[in-house]
């Protein structure tokens, strides 16, 4: 059930990203690291990840889980950064969801969340037109 749901959802999802919408969060960290270097960036994002920064939030969440290799607590900002409402992240998180692994599979939370990334992607193509 979840599989064709998915077809139609990541479609949608796919191109509201084309359009800009999403961000480019692994350029712009690795952009950020090349000019102040690595340590200084993610002090950075981290002190802004504290303070709320939903995209900050899904940047540490990022670096922890591929640089650092802390699957469990780049989960935790990724759940930060998804309840937060940042796209990139409910993406991310729903796709967990839906495989297992990083959390314990649940088809239920992932449809959910693919559900929010929908509306929340046609709310914003909407703006753009």
């Amino acid at each position: 059930m979840i599989k064709g749901l998915m077809k139609i959802l990541l479609g949608l999802i796919k191109a509201t990203l084309f359009l800009g919408v999403g961000g480019i969060a692994g350029y712009k960290f690795a952009k950020f690291e090349d000019e102040v270097g690595t340590t200084k960036a993610f002090s950075q994002y981290l002190m802004e990840a504290e303070s709320g920064v939903a995209a900050s939030q899904y940047q540490v969440s990022r670096y922890l889980f591929h640089r650092n290799q802390k699957p469990q607590e780049s989960l935790k900002w990724l759940k930060k950064a998804a309840q937060n409402g940042y796209l990139r992240a409910k993406i991310e998180l729903a796709s967990h969801y839906e495989e297992g692994g990083l959390v314990s599979k649940d088809e239920v939370m992932a449809l959910k969340l693919y559900q929010e990334i929908a509306e929340t992607s046609i709310q914003r193509l909407k703006k753009i037109n």
